[in-house]
């Protein structure tokens, strides 16, 4: 990945680690394998991206990692024990990725959302997994869920996105190892 990019552009001034995936269960019932693919997407993954990119971005004295982790990592949550687990540890992760590689002005930081519904029907494309959970997000649990936060609203896939874009930009150059919540108030740690 790292390689190729280099062979388009001279440097990488961005890492964003993106990549999530869960099963809600009960930890007692969840498959052994679920554990494994929940630590190697979300945290495995994590791992190894940002080890690709931290050469060239130590050799280049500059460079900007964000990862999404999740206010699950900061709190814990019914039925997510091994995902809240690998986001703990990507949260971690970021904080002492900053202290090691802050000397080479890399800023590192964790961006923790609340649950945010899938975007509007229809534009899923091939992610099956949007199209079974928008089915699980009904006008009656919205409903519900919006109560439970403080700004009595859901999250948004750009309310995320505002933070990320936000974080990789000049404007947060004097931030880093930090674990920022965008959870409109469901959690404040």
């Amino acid at each position: 990945m790292v390689k190729k990019v280099l062979n388009f552009f001279p440097t990488i001034d961005i890492l964003v680690n993106n990549a999530g995936w869960t099963r809600d269960l009960l930890f007692i019932e969840k498959p052994r394998s679920d554990w494994e693919k929940e630590i190697a997407i979300n945290l495995w993954g994590v791992i190894n991206c940002s080890r690709a990119v931290l050469d060239v971005m130590i050799g280049q004295k500059s460079g900007k990692i964000v990862n999404l982790a999740s206010d699950v990592g900061r709190v814990g949550e019914y039925k997510e024990a091994v995902y809240g687990a690998c986001k703990a540890g990507v949260i971690a992760l970021g904080k002492a990725l900053a202290r090691e590689v802050g000397r080479y002005q890399i800023n590192v930081n964790s961006v923790c959302p609340a649950s945010t519904p899938p975007v509007e029907e229809g534009s899923y494309g091939e992610f099956s997994l949007w199209k079974e959970m928008a089915g699980l997000f009904t006008p009656e649990i919205r409903e519900k869920a919006r109560k439970a936060y403080s700004l009595r609203r859901l999250g948004t896939a750009q309310d995320i996105a505002d933070m990320v874009v936000f974080l990789c930009s000049d404007r947060a150059s004097f931030i880093t190892g930090q674990a920022i919540s965008v959870s409109g108030g469901y959690t404040m740690v």
